[in-house]
């Protein structure tokens, strides 16, 4: 049976993250840069950094032994490394996309929706992460990973 905890952590980063992108939206000069394009095509780097560090962090969680395998923690921390590897991957894919596409094409008014649209999906990973990280502390101070 789903809990209250779980719709919270489900659903906690993916409003938060949406407050983020609709504020952009609505408040233009509340995120400003010099060069928003800039932010974004460095983020490449991050995004993948992330995605990386995610399957790092699985490969170790999988060798883990059985009694750390059968704690409730477990399938949140799983579930909690496969969203934002997927997220981080389509952060580093839009990236790679705005900065090949977009940027060239886009005019001005198009350019505030394709930044709010990455500031909702940056900020929703770094939400997820620091579930993620706080759940894999908790699993490793009990037990050794």
């Amino acid at each position: 049976m789903k809990t209250d905890k779980y719709y919270f952590e489900q659903s906690l980063a993916p409003i938060i993250a949406l407050l983020f992108g609709v504020a952009n939206l609505i408040w233009q000069n509340l995120f400003t840069c010099k060069d928003p394009t800039m932010i974004i095509s460095k983020s490449i780097d991050i995004s993948f950094i992330i995605f990386g560090f995610l399957l790092t962090v699985l490969a170790l969680i999988l060798q883990t032994t059985k009694k750390i395998r059968n704690r409730n923690l477990y399938p949140r921390l799983i579930r909690f490394n496969k969203r934002i590897a997927y997220l981080s991957l389509t952060a580093g894919f839009y990236s790679l996309i705005y900065s090949s596409v977009f940027s060239s094409i886009s005019t001005t008014i198009y350019k505030e929706y394709f930044v709010s649209i990455y500031i909702f999906v940056f900020v929703w990973i770094i939400i997820d992460l620091i579930l993620f990280i706080r759940i894999f502390y908790k699993l490793a101070e009990e037990d050794e990973i």
